[in-house]
């Protein structure tokens, strides 16, 4: 099944994470290393924007959305990333 792993910190900066197929999906309290799901260039505008607002580039899922497009179910998943501080 299709995931789409979303944040709002990366909406800040209009960062989309390509859609990836699971086998099993994940779920709410898990944590998502995002550098492996999306190419070097991509990570490295993450990671950067991430790290210049003091949070982890390391998220947590906390929360799910379910839909269906063009015949296909898609899983959003949502993540949050840690401050550094914490």
């Amino acid at each position: 099944m299709k995931v789409v792993f979303i944040s709002d910190d990366l909406k800040e900066i209009d960062i989309t994470i390509p859609a990836v197929e699971f086998e099993i999906l994940p779920v709410v309290g898990d944590w998502v290393n995002i550098e492996s799901y999306v190419d070097e260039i991509l990570w490295q505008e993450i990671e950067k924007y991430l790290y210049s607002i003091n949070k982890l580039a390391f998220g947590m899922i906390n929360g799910r959305t379910w839909t269906r497009e063009d015949n296909e179910n898609i899983l959003y998943a949502h993540v949050t990333f840690s401050s550094i501080d914490e």
